[in-house]
């Protein structure tokens, strides 16, 4: 799916710019400097939050994953999906069902998991061995998307007032050190059709409640500059 010391962030054939490069061998000393070389172009997709989309892992990318959430300090992870993604492991691999796994210098415990109705959300600790770092992520998986738009609404809203809430509180915590966003990776099957109106109504909604206006076309015109195929057909949103 991807090259062994790379993710990618939905990377097409003239969006190598959207590339995420994840190291083998993860300098501490230098990833403060490329988060920061990121930021400005991460940024422009979901407003505050820092946000990496790409394809749901497979089983030989699934460690390549892990790395692209610990070396880019993200602290959240939206799993868009059908409820039948853990019988069709060519789409998914069910990551979060491993209590336990040893990832190179990463291990990866499931800490907690808590049903909310159409979604579960579930707490991880990654712990790098060799540096001894600590870090925790909250996943939301929401599982009622089967086909263009999800079975219903209110549940995949209230997760992303749940989701806004992490990232406004983790900001706060994050401003005596430096002001950055916060960062955020979706995924879905093909990285762009359910993760484009994701990141479109996630925008949306931003721009509702900060600028009491919402501009469709200029949203979905702007996703898919970052990433062709972005919100897939007029139903989407």
């Amino acid at each position: 799916m991807f090259p062994p010391h790379e993710m990618a962030k939905l990377p097409t054939r003239g969006h190598e710019f959207n590339r995420v490069q994840v190291k083998v061998d993860d300098e501490p000393e230098r990833e403060q400097t490329e988060d920061s070389e990121m930021s400005s172009d991460e940024e422009r997709i979901l407003g505050n939050s820092l946000n990496y989309s790409s394809p749901s892992p497979l089983k030989n990318t699934t460690s390549e994953f892990w790395q692209m959430i610990f070396q880019k300090k993200i602290k959240a992870i939206v799993t868009l999906s059908g409820s039948n993604v853990e019988k069709n492991e060519d789409d998914c691999a069910p990551y979060w069902k491993e209590k336990s796994k040893s990832y190179n210098d990463l291990e990866v415990d499931l800490t907690d998991e808590n049903p909310c109705g159409s979604y579960t959300e579930r707490s991880f600790e990654i712990r790098h061995t060799k540096r001894k770092d600590i870090r925790k992520v909250s996943q939301f998986h929401y599982n009622q998307w089967e086909d263009v738009l999800p079975k219903e609404t209110k549940g995949l809203l209230e997760m992303i007032q749940k989701i806004r809430k992490i990232i406004s509180s983790t900001k706060l915590e994050e401003q005596n050190r430096r002001d950055r966003s916060v960062p955020l990776v979706v995924h879905c099957s093909d990285g762009s059709k359910r993760t484009g109106t994701f990141c479109g109504l996630w925008n949306l909604l931003q721009s509702a409640q900060v600028e009491e206006v919402i501009d469709v076309f200029q949203t979905v015109k702007h996703l898919r500059r970052q990433r062709s195929g972005m919100v897939s057909s007029f139903v989407s949103i």
